[in-house]
């Protein structure tokens, strides 16, 4: 019997921060080649942070996408894909509309292991 390495599964760590004066609210998830190991929060509050952390079986590697709701109407995308044949990515990362809060990412690690960090905050006024 063959037994996967669980270390070899590729992984992915989001780590996304509140950093607006108003809740954020889960509105879907996505994760279609894997399973959650720390799920998504249903809502962060202001100041607050969460780490989401999923898996996959799939030697290939992994991507997800979750949406919070902001308040006045806007989305928060977070989106995070790692994989073998290609580089580890945030690409496509936004806030729709874009009025009024902006979203800051870093990558720390890439595959087969990767870890991000998402900071949503208000735009500072011009």
């Amino acid at each position: 019997m063959h037994t996967r390495n669980p270390v070899a599964c590729p992984s992915v760590a989001l780590t996304i921060r509140n950093d607006t004066s108003e809740p954020m609210v889960l509105r879907d998830s996505a994760l279609p080649e894997g399973r959650w190991v720390l799920p998504p929060p249903s809502s962060l509050q202001p100041g607050e942070a969460a780490t989401v952390a999923a898996s996959t079986g799939d030697d290939l590697g992994i991507g997800i996408r979750l949406t919070y709701s902001l308040p006045g109407g806007a989305r928060a995308i977070f989106l995070a894909q790692t994989y073998r044949y290609g580089d580890s990515s945030v690409d496509g990362t936004r806030i729709e509309p874009d009025e009024g809060y902006v979203v800051h990412t870093q990558i720390d690690r890439r595959f087969p292991h990767m870890c991000a960090h998402y900071s949503v905050s208000l735009l500072a006024p011009t």
